[in-house]
């Protein structure tokens, strides 16, 4: 479900459709997971969700975009609807080739991920993490160059 990787910091179709309802939708047609993108700059405190009509979602009002994922992660659960999480993009600019950039060094990756593990530990509806999305162009696999090999790095 696409929405937290850019520039919204939110599902998308919130600005026309309540969360239960299009998770209702899910449900009914069959789904049992949603692969849930996002970028790390949803987590900076200057990123405010937008694009949401609140008198479709009041319980969204007023949420950072981590507390709407959890929000959404609630009520999938409820649904038994699974989530697996893709940290598709540092920014909500685009994609990179690497797990990470200037603006969102590794450690950051690695800040987020483990926050994020923490605050899904014990939640059965969180069943898996997509590391990057579509790493490419640099990016490479045991050839020893800490700064480019997934295997290694």
């Amino acid at each position: 479900w696409f929405g937290f990787e850019t520039a919204n910091y939110s599902p998308h179709g919130l600005w026309t459709r309540s969360m239960d309802n299009v998770l209702d939708q899910i449900k009914a047609e069959g789904y049992n997971l949603i692969r849930l993108p996002y970028c790390n700059q949803m987590f900076d405190s200057g990123s405010a969700a937008n694009s949401i009509d609140y008198a479709k979602n009041p319980d969204l009002a007023g949420l950072k975009p981590v507390q709407i994922m959890d929000k959404l992660i609630e009520k999938a659960g409820k649904r038994g609807i699974r989530i697996f999480l893709d940290r598709h993009r540092p920014d909500s600019g685009g994609q990179s080739a690497l797990w990470y950039t200037a603006a969102y060094p590794e450690t950051r990756w690695i800040s987020d991920w483990v926050m994020l593990a923490q605050r899904y530990a014990d939640n059965p509806t969180v069943i898996g993490a997509d590391l990057h999305n579509e790493p490419h162009g640099t990016a490479s696999w045991g050839t020893g160059n800490p700064a480019t090999d997934w295997r290694g790095g």
